[in-house]
């Protein structure tokens, strides 16, 4: 049976709702949203966008793409201020002095460490104590 006939008044077939959801996802993606978000999206708005017109579907998805982006662009709207993200960057900065220090320090101890094994084997057969 053709299922323009089996669907409700009012209703949209459910094959023509899935191209809808399909388009939908395929709009917010080529705006630049991410492949997951962008599926949960057209879930979400294709009730609201088989409502409207072609212009008036572009505008809400081109608007709803927009605040994604502006969102994921923008740090602190997504609870990082650019002070904890300074604070960040010096305590990384301290770490990587740090183990700086400690690389130099493993250094002498393996120079040393070659020096004895260099004395021992000069005096080897021989009473070091």
């Amino acid at each position: 049976m053709d299922s323009k006939r089996n669907a409700l008044p009012g209703n949209r077939p459910v094959v023509e709702r899935v191209d809808l959801r399909e388009r939908i996802r395929s709009d917010l993606e080529r705006l630049g949203m991410a492949e997951q978000i962008s599926e949960t999206l057209a879930r979400k708005l294709e009730p609201t966008v088989a409502k409207l017109s072609d212009e008036e579907a572009a505008a809400v998805l081109g608007s709803v793409a927009a605040a994604y982006g502006e969102q994921r662009d923008d740090p602190e709207r997504r609870g990082v201020a650019p002070q904890d993200i300074a604070d960040v960057q010096r305590l990384m900065q301290g770490f990587r002095e740090e183990v700086q220090k400690l690389d130099e320090g493993l250094r002498v101890l393996s120079a040393y460490v070659s020096r004895l094994r260099k004395r021992g084997a000069d005096h080897v057969g021989q009473t070091l104590h």
